[in-house]
C-alpha cells in the first residue's frame, strides 16, 4: 500500500501538470475575501438560491423566474442553507471551480497533445487576468466551464471505450451543463457529432443511438423548462429589463434598447461583423495579457484549432467552434466573461500552432521524432513562461485589488449601504424602485424593481405606480432612467436619507 502510494507520489511530482494546478490552488486561494463583488446576475442567482431554501420555489421577489436555468442556484443552495449569505463560501466554490478545470483541462489536452502542450495552457490559463476576475465574481461563469470541460474529457472516454456506464454518465453531464448555463447544448451537439463520426469504428446504428441518446436527455430536459416557463403565469413585468428573455434578448436589435425595434437580416449582418471583430479583439488581449487588441493575433488561435482538427479531430474541437459561432451571434457583449469557459482551449490552440511550427522545423531540420517532441515541448513551455512573466502585473493587481479596503468604493459602497440602511429602517412590505434592481433584493431584502429602459418619463411613473413602489434609490448609476424622473417629480419623491452620493425617497403614489 505504502510502495503504491510512493509511485503515485513519484509520478504526480514528475508530472508537470501537477505542479501547475498545486500552484495555481495556491494563486486562487489568496484571491479569497468575505466580500462580495458586484454584479446583477450575481445578485439574482444568490437571490435565487435564498427562494430554494427558503421552500418559496424557483422564484425572485416571488416571481416564477424564467431566464436562468436551475443549474447555478442548485449549487449555492447548500452554502446558503448551512451558512447563510456567506459570501467567502461561495467565492471559495467558485474559486474551487477554477482550478479544478485547470486540472481537467490539462487531463483533456494532454490526451491530444502531450503533458508540456497541456501544461502550457493549463499554466496561461491559470495565469490569465480573465480567468483571476472570473474567480472572484459569484457566477455560472466558471462552474460551467467545469462541468463542460468533464463532459468533454468524458465523451473522449466513451469513444475509446464504449459502455452504457458512461454513456449515461456524458448524457448527464451534458445535462448538467445545460442547466448550469443554457450555452451548454453545444457540448451536447458537439457529443453527438463526434459520436456519429465513429462510425467507421462502429456501426451506424450504434454510433447514432448513442448519438441520439445523449441529445434526447437534454432535449427533454430543454423542454421541460421551457414548457414549465411558458406554462407560469406569475412572470415579472414584462416592461423591466430582469423580465427579458433569452429570446427576446436574441432577436433584439439592440441590446441596450432591448424593448425597441427586432433584428432585421441587415442589422443582423451588421451584428455579425461587429461581434467577429470584438472577440478576435478580445482575443488578443488575452494572448498578450493586455498588451494589444490587434485583431490578427487571433488567426494564431484558428490556425491552432484547425492544425488539431486536421491532426486529430475530437469532441472538443466541435465543441469550441459551435460556442464561438454562439456568441458571435449573440447580440450583449460582456467583456472576456464569455470567453472564460473556452479559455483553455484559447491558449491551447494558440501554443499547438506555436509549437506545431516549431516541430515542423524540427522535421525539415530531418530531426528524430524525439527531438521533433522536445522541440515542441520547450516551445510550449517557453510560451508559457513568456506569457506569465509579461501577465505577472495583471495578476498582482488582482491580488491587491481582493484585498484593498475599503473593498467597495465609495459610489458602490453608498449604494450597498443605502440598501442595507433600508433593510434595517423601511416596513417589511416597502418595494423598491432603481436601477440595479437584484442589488435591491439582495441587500435590503426587500422588492426592488428596475424601471423601464424607455425615455418616456409617463411610461416610468406607470411603473412605479403599477408595482406599488414605496422607495426609490439614486445615485451617479440611475442618471439615464430613474434620476431624471425624481428630478422632475418633486411632489412624488420626497429625500429621507442620504449616504455619500446616494438618496433615498419615500414615493407618493403617482396619479394615474
Amino acid at each position: 500500500m505504502n510502495s503504491s502510494l510512493s509511485v503515485t507520489c513519484r509520478r504526480a511530482l514528475s508530472d508537470p501538470g501537477s505542479w501547475v494546478v498545486g500552484a495555481s490552488a495556491v494563486l486562487y486561494a489568496c484571491l479569497l475575501v468575505p466580500h462580495w463583488q458586484p454584479t446583477w446576475d450575481s445578485a439574482t442567482y444568490i437571490t435565487l438560491a435564498r427562494s430554494l431554501v427558503a421552500g418559496d420555489g424557483y422564484t425572485y421577489m416571488g416571481y416564477d423566474h424564467t431566464k436562468y436555468p436551475p443549474g447555478f442556484p442548485l449549487l449555492l443552495s447548500p452554502i446558503v442553507a448551512l451558512f447563510g449569505t456567506n459570501f467567502l463560501l461561495m467565492r471559495a466554490l467558485v474559486a474551487g471551480c477554477a482550478v479544478a478545470s485547470l486540472a481537467v483541462a490539462y487531463v483533456l489536452i494532454r490526451r491530444a497533445a502531450g503533458p508540456w502542450v497541456a501544461a502550457a495552457a493549463a499554466a496561461m490559463t491559470a495565469g490569465s487576468y480573465a480567468l483571476l476576475f472570473e474567480a472572484t465574481r459569484i457566477l455560472s461563469d466558471v462552474p460551467y466551464m467545469l462541468v463542460s470541460l468533464v463532459a468533454l474529457l468524458a465523451v473522449e472516454r466513451l469513444r475509446e471505450g464504449r459502455s452504457w456506464r458512461l454513456l449515461v454518465a456524458v448524457a448527464a453531464l451534458c445535462v448538467t451543463a445545460y442547466l448550469v448555463r443554457i450555452v451548454g447544448f453545444a457540448v451536447a451537439i458537439a457529443a453527438a457529432i463526434s459520436l456519429i463520426l465513429d462510425r467507421p469504428r462502429l456501426p451506424w446504428r450504434e454510433a447514432a443511438r448513442a448519438a441520439g441518446i445523449v441529445l434526447g436527455a437534454v432535449a427533454v430536459v430543454a423542454a421541460v423548462w421551457m414548457g414549465r416557463n411558458a406554462a407560469v403565469t406569475n412572470e415579472l413585468p414584462a416592461t423591466l429589463r430582469e423580465a427579458l428573455s433569452y429570446e427576446a434578448e436574441l432577436v433584439a436589435a439592440d441590446p441596450n434598447m432591448p424593448f425597441t425595434d427586432t433584428v432585421t437580416w441587415p442589422t443582423l449582418r451588421a451584428r455579425l461583423g461587429r461581434n467577429l471583430r470584438y472577440y478576435a479583439q478580445l482575443t488578443a488581449l488575452l494572448l498578450t495579457s493586455k498588451r494589444s487588441n490587434a485583431p490578427w493575433l487571433a488567426l494564431v488561435v484558428v490556425a491552432g484549432s484547425l492544425l488539431v482538427a486536421i491532426r486529430r479531430s475530437t469532441a472538443v474541437e466541435w465543441y469550441f467552434g459551435g460556442y464561438m459561432a454562439i456568441y458571435i451571434l449573440w447580440p450583449a457583449h460582456q467583456g472576456e466573461r464569455f470567453l472564460v469557459p473556452v479559455l483553455p482551449l484559447i491558449f491551447y490552440y494558440a501554443v499547438a500552432a506555436l509549437a506545431v511550427g516549431t516541430a515542423a522545423v524540427a522535421r525539415v531540420a530531418r530531426g528524430t521524432a524525439s527531438r521533433r517532441a522536445v522541440a515542441e515541448g520547450a516551445t510550449a513551455a517557453a510560451i508559457a513562461l513568456a506569457f506569465l512573466l509579461a501577465g505577472r502585473v495583471e495578476v498582482v493587481a488582482r491580488l491587491r485589488a481582493e484585498h484593498r479596503d475599503p473593498y467597495h468604493a465609495a459610489t458602490m459602497g453608498d449604494y450597498i449601504s443605502a440598501f442595507v440602511w433600508l433593510r434595517e429602517n423601511s416596513a417589511e412590505d416597502a418595494v423598491l424602485v432603481t436601477n440595479r434592481a437584484p442589488y435591491g433584493v439582495l441587500w435590503a431584502e426587500r422588492p426592488t424593481y428596475t424601471v423601464p429602459w424607455v425615455a418616456d418619463h409617463a411610461e416610468i411613473l406607470a411603473s412605479i405606480r403599477d408595482n406599488g413602489v414605496t422607495h426609490a434609490v439614486t445615485n451617479a448609476f440611475t442618471q439615464t432612467y430613474l434620476g431624471p424622473v425624481v428630478d422632475a417629480n418633486p411632489d412624488v419623491f420626497h429625500p429621507v436619507k442620504q449616504i455619500g452620493g446616494t438618496r433615498i425617497y419615500e414615493v407618493t403614489r403617482p396619479a394615474p
